[in-house]
Formats: C-alpha cells, structure tokens, sequence
C-alpha cells in the first residue's frame, strides 16, 4: 500500500495528465449519448469518430509533447477547423452564399465592384452551389459535378466590403478552377485559405504578445471563431486582425524594457487601419495606441506626435471608407425583406432626432438587456439554428478563469477608462449601426446584431480585467497546471459544437 501511494506521489503530474484526458473522453461521450438528434447513421460516426480522434491528438500533444504555444494554437486550428471546413454543409454560415460568390469574382480579378451595380457576374456554379444552401454534399446535386463556367448573375456579393477579406478565398477559387477539380473544390478550397490564413495571423499574434496568450487562444479558438474561418466569410480576417492588433499592442507595450521606433509606428498604423476598413466599429481599437507609456518612445514630445497621427490618420481613413461605402445600393432582396417590415434609415433618424429622449432611454436599456442574448449568439451555430446550451456558462467560465489567473499589465486607472470606452464605443456602433439599418422605424429594441460581431471585443474586455501578477516560481507552475484545464475547456466546446453540428445535418 506504501509503494502505491509512493508512487502516485511521484508520479502525481503523469496521474494528472491521464485524467485530464479521462476527463475529455467523458465529455465527448456526454455530448455524443444526450445529442437529441443522434441516430448513429455511418456518416455520423465517420465524422465523429474523425473529430474524436483530433480532439485526443490534441490533447496528447499538449500534455506529452510541449510545443510552443503559438504552434499548437495553430495545429488546433488547422485540425479542428480542416475538419469543419469539409464537414459543414455547403454554404452554411449567415451570408455564405454571398461571401462565396464574391470570392468566386475576387478570384477573376475583379477587385473593386462598381457601387451603383445590383446584378453581379459570375459563373453557373455558383448559382448551383447556391441552390443547395445548408445540404450535405453526399446529398446534394452538385455530388460529382464539374465546374460550370458559363455566364450566369447573382444579386448579393457583399459587394461594399473590402477585397482583401476575400484574397484568401480567392486564390482557393482559383486552384479549384486550375486543377480542374469538381465543382464542391471551389468552396472547399475557398474554405481551407481563409482557414489557412486566419491560423498564420493567430499563430503571429500568439508569437508576438508577451503574455495572455491564453487569453488570446481562448477567443480565436471559440467555437464560433473556428466555425467562421472554416468558412468564406470574412469574419475570419475581420477576427484575425482584432486579434492581431490586440497582441502588437502588448508587444509593444511590454514594460519600459521595449523601445518604440518607426518600424513600429507603421505597422500599428497599418493594422490598425486594416481592422478599421475591414469593419468600420473596430476603429476605436486604435485607441491602444493611447494606452502606450510615453517612455517607450523615447520622449513626450515624439510619444504624442505618434499618437495623435495615428489617431487622426485612422479616424480619417476609417471615414472616408465609410462614405465609400454608403454609396453602394443595397441588395434588391434585402431591399424588399427591410421595406416589408418597416426599415428606412433615413425615417429612423428623422424619428431619433424628434423623440432623442425616448430613443435614448430605449437604447440604453436595450444595449443592457440584449447583452445576454449576444453573449448566447456566440454559441448559436450555422444559420444560428442549433446550439448547444452549456457552451454559454462554459466559455463565461472560462474567460472569467483566464483573466483571474493570467498575468497582464498594471494600466494606470486613465489607461482603464480608456479601455472600457473603447470596449463601450465597439459595442453601441456596432449596435447603432444594425439599429439604423435593420430595425424597423421606432422599434424599442434592436433587431440583426449577432453575438458573433463582438468576438475581438472580447479581447478588449480580457485587457481590461486582468492585472498584473508577481509571476514567482511557484505560481508559473500553478498556472501551467491551470492552463491544461484551459485547454481540455478549449476543446471540449469545439468537440460539442463539431459533434451537434454533425447530429443535426447528417
């Protein structure tokens, strides 16, 4: 009995590592047996059987193996999302279609799209992958089907956004197209580069910030943002570039040990500019550049030089892309939808500006009430018609976790205040914006805000509520062992939201 419990003691890190991975079969066995939809068809054991075995390679390989951080979080990415990328069905995330076709027209050159255009050009398969919107391959018409080139028009290609959240797609397209490969490529490879792409950038930003890597890991791993960029939508580089800025600000941030030059200022700029003009309420995240402490540039005078460029150079970009794109019409589709149900922007300012006090009193209770509903969104999956409940407490949980226990950085109360504005100032543009745009005229609440449009806010929100730690010895040790509770975390929702996928389509 003395030699069992001596060696338990020995061996009480190995003991541990084995039942955390006891721990993650139970949970995907737990999700797997209370899946409601579950019929054990073959092709529903196929594809979980397929993430059951990512999901434990992941495990092993950060409890045995102990890559770099930055590393593992990209083959995280590229596993758990490869796998998404061609079991989710053809064109099933909110504006797939949509994303899909401008990636097809990106991939002919076709940059910039005239503002005043409603019908756009493409090719016949796009119109026939459209066709088959939230069906399974195996199931679908295209099964088998070569790529059709003839001319054909579709209404919708998010044709305001900027063509560089498309470039990944694109040259997805375009390999598709070269290797004469069957029709469902194209998506497929359009999937796989944004996939792509998006893991490089988190794996960058892993790299460059000092600490919160976790925290970090933890937002570009949601569920959510992995099913985003195993898709064609541009969240996948709208997140990314959130996330990136996020990082480059902590590199640089990094004490008074970290000189500023140049090199540096251009690269925040152009970061921060790219996160502006890929979405337009991001552009208060260039404000970090406010939080940075004037010693690291050197002096005052260069400090607020710097800053006040920054600042006004973004606003004015940010600005001027915003014109640009108030200039497009909208979608004759989305057209019809909004004026049937009473939404007219110009109507919905004329009615702020003479009822300003009920507005406002309706707004602000509204961005309070609806806040939940958006922290739910982000666990709502596909054309957010399935979920699975306990992913909300469980990420709650873990972001609460992460910012406890990880070691940020001592801001000045100033430097916090200006955090929570910009959190503040993402959240209610961000709302305002779906207010004027999709909520009819005088409506008390506001309609079409997803949960999944904050997710580098959430970022922002880890910045403001960590604080710095006395990083001893014992307490690295102790996080180390938290982190693996991250992580089983981490991959425990990723397996719930691949699994209930897997159940309710196949």
């Amino acid at each position: 009995m003395m030699k069992i419990k001596k060696y338990i003691i020995n061996n009480q890190s190995t003991s541990f590592k084995f039942l955390q991975i006891l721990v993650m079969n139970i949970i995907f066995l737990c999700v797997v047996c209370f899946g409601k939809l579950y019929n054990g068809s073959k092709a529903e054991l196929v594809i979980v059987f397929s993430f059951y075995v990512g999901m434990m390679f992941l495990l092993i390989v950060y409890l045995f193996v102990h890559v770099k951080p930055h590393i593992y979080v990209f083959l995280f990415l590229m596993i758990i999302g490869g796998l998404l990328v061609f079991a989710q069905p053809i064109l099933n995330v909110p504006d797939e279609v949509a994303h899909f076709a401008r990636a097809e027209v990106t991939s002919r050159g076709a940059f910039f799209i005239p503002p005043k255009e409603e019908l756009h050009e493409t090719i016949q398969s796009v119109v026939d992958l459209s066709d088959e919107v939230q069906n399974i391959y195996t199931q679908s018409n295209v099964r088998g089907q070569e790529i059709d080139y003839s001319k054909a028009y579709i209404s919708h290609i998010a044709a305001s956004n900027f063509f560089l959240m498309y470039i990944p797609q694109a040259i997805g397209v375009t390999f598709a197209k070269l290797l004469g490969l069957n029709v469902i490529w194209l998506l497929w490879l359009a999937r796989f580069f944004n996939l792509l792409t998006y893991a490089l950038i988190i794996m960058l930003a892993i790299k460059l910030a000092p600490r919160l890597k976790m925290l970090l890991f933890m937002v570009a791993s949601l569920p959510m943002s992995v099913q985003q960029a195993a898709s064609c939508s541009p969240d996948a580089l709208i997140n990314a570039t959130g996330i990136l800025l996020i990082a480059y600000f902590l590199f640089l941030y990094n004490g008074i040990k970290r000189n500023i030059f140049v090199k540096d200022i251009v690269l925040f700029w152009l970061i921060s500019v790219m996160a502006t003009v890929f979405k337009v309420t991001n552009i208060f995240m260039a404000g970090l550049v406010l939080l940075l402490p004037y010693k690291n540039f050197g002096s005052k005078r260069k400090s607020y030089i710097y800053k006040i460029a920054i600042i006004f150079s973004v606003i004015t970009m940010g600005g001027l892309y915003y014109l640009y794109t108030a200039s497009f019409v909208g979608n004759l589709e989305q057209n019809i939808y909004l004026e049937s149900v009473g939404v007219d922007p110009v109507e919905q300012i004329h009615y702020i500006v003479n009822n300003f006090e009920i507005w406002l009193k309706n707004f602000g209770s509204a961005l309070i009430y609806q806040m939940a509903y958006y922290i739910d969104n982000l666990n709502c999956f596909g054309w957010l018609e399935y979920s699975y409940p306990i992913l909300t407490p469980l990420m709650t949980f873990l972001f609460a976790k992460i910012c406890f226990q990880e070691e940020g950085y001592k801001f000045t109360i100033l430097n916090k205040v200006l955090l929570f504005l910009m959190c503040i100032g993402i959240y209610a543009s961000t709302c305002f914006a779906l207010f004027l745009n999709w909520t009819p005229v005088g409506a008390s609440d506001m309609q079409g805000v997803q949960g999944r449009y904050f997710i580098p806010l959430i970022g922002l929100l880890g910045l403001l509520f960590t604080g710095e730690k006395a990083m001893t010895k014992a307490h690295k040790s102790e996080t180390d062992k938290m982190h693996m509770v991250d992580v089983i975390l981490i991959l425990g929702m990723a397996c719930a939201m691949s699994i209930i996928m897997t159940l309710t389509y196949y």
